[in-house]
């Protein structure tokens, strides 16, 4: 029998990588590629272990290798988490061996022979491969969103009529309204936060100052009421920072993890 070496490193590495990314994928793991690639390569040197006639010694090798696999992958946080991700790599190996065996396939005393010359098996270690990296890409752009949306957060002090709020606020781009003449930026608050039904009366009548905005929507233009709060401020480094704005409060904030839109010119 005719075995071609370059074909079982190709293959080893092919299926590897596909195991050692499901596992961070199932476990919750922060994917990164350059750690998911060298411990693939890593895996892969482990055919060497095969030369070993000793079978004890073969099997606390591979041990030893797979301890060392997910240390390389990725970044050591507990214990717990650590054997988590070692049961979980050992599973997935013996589901995806037994759906690859299941083709064609002898036992020899230390290796599992599979044919790879058979077309069906490229197939599967492929479309694995290929099916890791997009879970792998969606995996990263989620996250990388999700880093944006806490990095353009930010929390909001603001004090109105003796009482204070604290808020989150999302810088967002897209968000330029600012006040005629004095040129302040306009910030949306979510309507049901404040307790008061402020209107232009309820404002007159305490006193505070306000103004009103055009908005531009995809059919018209509209005049929104706007007014100035007693303090508005910004935790920027655990620092809090004054801020001169209007306020106009809105039904159309629909984020999770923030209540105020701010202005893209606010932090100038």
């Amino acid at each position: 029998m005719i075995i071609y070496l370059d074909l079982i490193i190709l293959a080893n590495f092919l299926l590897d990588y596909c195991l050692i990314t499901y596992t961070g994928l199932i476990s919750g793991e922060r994917i990164k590629y350059f750690r998911i690639f060298l411990a693939a390569i890593f895996a892969a040197s482990g055919l060497i272990l095969f030369y070993i006639q000793i079978k004890f010694l073969f099997i606390v090798l591979r041990i030893v290798y797979s301890l060392i696999i997910i240390l390389i992958a990725f970044q050591f946080k507990t214990v717990k988490k650590y054997l988590k991700n070692i049961c979980l790599f050992y599973l997935l190996n013996y589901v995806t061996a037994g759906i690859i065996i299941s083709y064609d396939f002898r036992f020899s005393s230390n290796i599992l022979f599979v044919n790879l010359n058979i077309l069906t098996t490229w197939y599967l270690l492929i479309f694995s491969f290929l099916f890791s990296l997009l879970l792998t890409y969606i995996y990263k752009v989620i996250e990388e969103n999700h880093a944006n949306i806490d990095y353009r957060c930010l929390d909001v002090v603001i004090s109105f009529l003796n009482t204070k709020y604290k808020l989150k606020g999302l810088i967002d781009t897209g968000n330029t309204v600012t006040t005629y003449g004095d040129n302040l930026p306009v910030v949306f608050i979510e309507k049901n936060l404040l307790k008061d039904d402020i209107n232009e009366q309820f404002l007159m009548k305490n006193n505070i100052q306000f103004t009103y905005i055009s908005t531009d929507t995809i059919s018209s233009k509209n005049l929104i009421l706007a007014f100035k709060p007693d303090f508005f401020g910004l935790i920027i480094n655990n620092e809090l920072c004054k801020k001169e704005v209007y306020v106009s409060l809105s039904q159309s904030i629909k984020g999770k993890s923030f209540n105020v839109i701010l202005n893209s010119k606010i932090l100038v």
